[in-house]
């Protein structure tokens, strides 16, 4: 029997993980890719069903939700770095002027 042909609550019922990591992975999961393009436009079950056939397939494990985590932190921290280099250029820093104090 083909693995298309399992449906998808048999494939996560031979999974090695039980139904509450299961749940707790597809959550982390959605959380991480709900400003993907291809999660973007699905509605909430079409959601669900999406990360449980992504744990099905492998591709949301706990290792890819880390590896995923890490790569969006450092894309928001270069983010911010060029931000905060591009305010630097465009606000230049007034010159100090020193105003005399009368006698």
């Amino acid at each position: 029997m083909d693995k298309n042909e399992i449906s998808l609550d048999e494939q996560l019922s031979d999974l090695k993980i039980g139904r509450y990591e299961t749940v707790n992975i597809a959550l982390e999961w959605l959380a991480l890719k709900r400003n993907d393009e291809e999660y973007r436009k699905l509605v909430d079950v079409d959601l669900i069903t999406r990360a449980l056939q992504d744990i099905a397939d492998g591709k949301a494990t706990r290792a890819s939700i880390k590896d995923l985590r890490l790569k969006q932190q450092k894309n928001k921290d270069a983010k911010e770095k060029e931000k905060d280099k591009e305010a630097a250029i465009a606000v230049p820093e007034a010159p100090e002027t020193v105003v005399p104090i009368p006698e």
